[in-house]
């Protein structure tokens, strides 16, 4: 099967909520919305989004915002894949 290619923007966050990125989406029509918010996609119309900021990890390290946003690409493009998806971020 053939895959088909799915546009993933990355986006500053809004206001003070600039070392935030958000990926987003328009929703494909065999996707379910079930799976998305499985995922932790909010649903908004027909895009899906994600908000990706620094964070500390369970072991109290740091994980800086280029990292955060790295591997959630790299899960975000898994996911995609096991769909028969090809992720292009813009």
């Amino acid at each position: 099967m053939m895959s088909t290619t799915i546009r993933v923007y990355v986006r500053l966050g809004n206001g003070s909520d600039k070392p935030v990125r958000e990926l987003s989406f328009k929703i494909p029509s065999d996707i379910d919305q079930e799976d998305l918010l499985e995922y932790g996609f909010a649903i908004d119309g027909h895009t899906a989004t994600l908000a990706v900021k620094a964070y500390t990890d369970e072991d109290g390290d740091f994980i800086p915002l280029s990292e955060a946003l790295h591997d959630a690409q790299e899960e975000i493009v898994e996911w995609f894949d096991e769909r028969d998806y090809d992720v292009v971020f813009a």
